[in-house]
């Protein structure tokens, strides 16, 4: 099924211009999130509850949102990145038939990436950024990040942890971010050309980064609390240090991704308890 309608755009109130925020809701959705913007502006995310029968992913073009008819086995998808030209990647996570599907594509013409457990960012070329598992360790769980460009170069991730998740990859290709997990938990990191660096948000008990541009500036959400009483907010990563980022009137906030242009998407909860997109410029 493919549609096309007006997204109900409402400006936020407390950042420094008019066009520096504003939210998205899915039409018939209760959960709308951002996942992904492009250097275009372009945004990707998925909307769930409501009226809607499962978890929806949508292309959001200025006001207007189409959704995708993939061509999948059944399951819930979620796009992890978006390119200017609309290409796609992300995974397929419940299919009927076999399992998680990595998939990348254009539109709703999408193939399955089979070497790939995830796939998680795409440049304007083509390069990819994702997980797959490691041969070298056959007989144990042992995952690594992958950069593929169109032609198909690899260039390995491995930190030595064994199960590395990497989340975000500038246009250049050269700086990605993620996470690793390892006897002491949960470790955030950059990788700048071959060279990994920890990174964590002060006083936070958990730092995921999601994006990094080609100017080495780093975005994600961290969490305050505890575990089990866990409140997100953004952060931005420069030259400056750590800078603290929520939405206008948030009492949760997660950003999934940003541009070079400094645009991020994710989604963030308001005090009635609705989770709401937005596009921003913190």
């Amino acid at each position: 099924m493919r549609f096309a309608v007006l997204l109900a755009a409402l400006l936020g109130p407390g950042i420094a211009s008019a066009a520096s925020f504003h939210r998205f809701d899915l039409p018939g959705a209760g959960t709308t999130c951002g996942t992904a913007i492009a250097s275009t502006g372009l945004v990707a995310g998925f909307g769930t509850g409501g009226s809607l029968p499962g978890p929806t992913p949508f292309l959001l073009r200025g006001k207007h949102v189409s959704a995708p008819d993939f061509t999948l086995p059944a399951g819930e998808i979620l796009i992890e990145g978006v390119n200017r030209a609309g290409g796609v990647v992300g995974f397929d996570l419940f299919s009927a038939s076999i399992g998680t599907v990595s998939f990348e594509g254009r539109g709703g013409k999408v193939s399955e990436a089979l070497q790939f457990n995830d796939l998680s960012a795409i440049t304007d070329t083509g390069t990819v950024l994702g997980q797959i598992s490691a041969s070298k360790h056959p007989l144990q769980i042992y995952t690594v990040g992958v950069i593929q460009t169109k032609s198909g170069r690899q260039t390995i991730l491995d930190d030595g942890t064994g199960e590395i998740n990497p989340a975000g990859l500038d246009e250049s290709a050269q700086h990605a971010v993620g996470t690793s997990f390892s006897g002491n938990g949960v470790v955030a990191w950059r990788w700048d050309a071959g060279t990994f660096t920890t990174i964590a948000v002060p006083g936070a008990f958990a730092t995921f980064p999601t994006a990094v541009t080609s100017a080495g500036m780093v975005y994600g959400s961290y969490a305050t609390g505890t575990a089990s009483n866990a409140v997100s907010h953004g952060f931005i990563l420069g030259p400056q240090g750590y800078r603290t980022w929520n939405a206008p009137h948030a009492t949760s906030t997660a950003i999934n991704d940003a541009n070079a242009a400094g645009q991020v998407t994710g989604c963030y909860t308001d005090r009635r308890g609705a989770t709401h997109g937005y596009i921003a410029v913190p």
